[in-house]
């Protein structure tokens, strides 16, 4: 199940939601980014300064054209296949460098009262291999580690799986896992929404010993990154009309939220000021309709659009650095893409028609790895992109 495939299911309980309880959104604001008190200090002209208008609607960036005829590098730098695995469906992929990846997905079940089984595989000395973990019912959606060694998969009804460096362990959850990170240190945090109560979104954080729970709401969160425990970021959308996307801030102890107009999807950093977020405007504020994919940049003091006229709906962003970000999405008209950001302009990748990408992780200058599927063989698939 890819980020789309979340994003419909978002919508089909956001549906729910919404037409039952039309809650008013509570005033809120983001402490230590230029954002408070339910004002929208966001600059959506590019001249740095905030708009007295708290609607968000932002004049497109002209320097950020997508450079649509096709690779965002030189001759010889491309997306190669490195590995398939037949009728396996990838979902994401982390790693601490490109000689340390872990790839996570599922084999959709055939056997009855069984929707998928979970696998993860690790490339170790050059060769993907996969793991064993205890057979679950889960649809594995989200991989991601800190800096003991640890890394942790998350899914579908409640499953959490811990890897301590010698085996992976089966952690309980509340949660329908969609994203997480893993800060320099033990703590980890995750996001999602509650297995049992999926009208809210849920938030937990990993201290090296234990799973605590520091947010339930009305948003629910799909992507979340950060630079340390006292400033974790969260991107998703609020669960009551008119539609909106949120973006949470947690301190260490609470979370300040900021409005967006638009379905916030991903989110990914170099720095507490170099912040990009991926989503894509709602239609109109009482029906879950998608219209162009945008980016958002935050700069240390405020959010600003980058670039707002991309004709596919967002899933992932990942960088190695404030001037090498990819972006990946679909469209039922260009299929799977990924644009990438060079420091001055957005720019379409070269992919292969039948190619599905799911997730996208940058591990240097003109390096990076994606999990996809092709369509044509059914294979799911682990690409490289490199310069040769």
């Amino acid at each position: 199940m890819n980020r789309t495939r979340i994003l419909t299911a978002l919508i089909i309980l956001l549906t729910f939601s919404c037409t039952s309880n039309k809650a008013e959104e509570e005033d809120s604001g983001m402490d230590g980014t230029g954002v408070a008190d339910g004002d929208s200090d966001v600059d959506s002209d590019g001249d740095g300064d905030s708009d007295a208008d708290t609607d968000v609607d932002a004049t497109v960036d002209s320097a950020a054209d997508v450079d649509a005829g096709g690779d965002a590098s030189d001759d010889g730098c491309k997306w190669r296949t490195i590995h398939t695995r037949p009728n396996l469906i990838f979902s994401d992929i982390w790693g601490r460098s490109e000689l340390d990846l872990y790839a996570a997905g599922y084999y959709p079940s055939t056997a009855p009262g069984f929707d998928a089984s979970p696998v993860i595989l690790h490339l170790e000395d050059g060769v993907w291999k996969l793991m064993p973990v205890e057979a679950r019912d889960t649809y594995l959606e989200a991989v991601s580690g800190n800096g003991e060694g640890d890394v942790f998969c998350g899914g579908s009804y409640g499953v959490m799986y811990h890897f301590d460096g010698t085996e992976w362990n089966l952690n309980n959850s509340d949660q329908y896992t969609f994203d997480i990170w893993g800060s320099t240190g033990p703590d980890v945090f995750s996001i999602g929404r509650n297995a049992d109560d999926p009208e809210s979104g849920t938030i937990n954080h990993y201290d090296g010993d234990a799973w605590t729970n520091i947010y339930y709401g009305i948003v629910i969160p799909a992507g979340v990154w950060g630079t340390s425990i006292t400033n974790v970021y969260s991107v998703g959308i609020y669960n009551a009309l008119p539609l909106s996307g949120r973006i949470l801030l947690y301190d260490g102890s609470e979370w300040k939220e900021t409005e967006i107009k638009g379905a916030l999807s991903a989110i990914w950093g170099d720095s507490e000021s170099d912040i990009f977020v991926a989503g894509n405007e709602f239609l109109s504020e009482d029906a879950f309709e998608y219209g162009d994919g945008f980016i958002m940049h935050f700069n240390g003091d405020l959010w600003s659009y980058m670039k707002e006229d991309f004709p596919e709906v967002l899933d992932k962003i990942h960088g190695s650095s404030g001037d090498d970000v990819y972006v990946n999405g679909t469209s039922n008209i260009n299929g799977s893409v990924v644009y990438h950001y060079d420091g001055n302009n957005w720019s379409k990748m070269r992919l292969e028609d039948s190619w599905t990408i799911a997730s996208v992780w940058a591990t240097g200058r003109n390096e990076a790895f994606a999990v996809g599927k092709d369509e044509d063989s059914s294979d799911g698939m682990i690409l490289h992109y490199s310069c040769e």
